[in-house]
């Protein structure tokens, strides 16, 4: 009878583990990869898969519960009743049965974070053409990882040559102005501010200030 029970209780326990390893994440190609914490419960809550997180702690409370409310407690009479009066030859399978169950939910719970790890990373690593070779040392994570870290260091770079290339645009643009003497007040304030830009056009800056003065001097 303990163990018909106790089966059952398994089984339903593996039927709740296999129908939670659905994915519930939504999991685009910048989504955070996930880490194998191995921890029942917590690792749920770390990589923030709350519903499953909420639904293994119900489980695991309602089990504990479930095992105060049935577990037998010493008497007079020898009769080992539970916090609930019922008799120990109905209560005894069901005790052992939310026993078995509730140890059941912590391994569950690891299994699942596990399962949820490799799926979920997994399909970052396809979303982004990431190469994995499966039988190396490289984790899913840690290629995500350095993937994103050097995709962050290429993008970065383009942008900065990006800028230096805008930059040397904008001073070829003030050097010839000044060597024609069309720069505006504005535009002259605004180099003599930059101690940058006055400091690579100063040749341009001298030119154009001896240049003025002479026009002005014929005049």
């Amino acid at each position: 009878m303990r163990y018909q029970i106790f089966k059952k209780v398994i089984s339903i326990i593996i039927l709740i583990l296999f129908t939670n390893s659905c994915l519930v994440l939504k999991v685009n190609k910048d989504s955070a990869p996930l880490v194998d914490f191995g921890t029942p419960l917590i690792g749920h809550y770390r990589n923030g898969d709350i519903p499953k997180a909420v639904l293994y702690t119900v489980l695991f409370v309602t089990g504990i519960i479930g095992i105060v409310l049935f577990a037998p407690t010493p008497t007079d009479n020898g009769n080992n009743p539970g916090i609930l009066p019922i008799d120990r030859t109905i209560a005894d399978p069901i005790y052992y049965s939310i026993l078995g169950a509730t140890a059941c939910v912590p391994i569950a719970s690891s299994i699942d974070t596990a399962v949820t790890y490799h799926i979920v990373n997994k399909k970052i690593i396809d979303l982004n053409g990431i190469y994995w070779d499966p039988k190396g040392k490289i984790t899913k994570y840690d290629a995500i990882i350095d993937y994103r870290e050097k995709e962050e260091e290429r993008l970065n770079k383009e942008y900065e040559e990006q800028r230096l290339e805008a930059y040397k645009q904008e001073i070829e643009y003030y050097r010839q102005k000044l060597l024609d003497g069309t720069i505006t007040e504005d535009e002259l304030v605004f180099i003599e501010k930059s101690e940058k830009l006055s400091e690579i056009l100063k040749n341009e800056l001298d030119y154009y200030y001896i240049t003025r003065e002479k026009n002005k001097t014929k005049q």
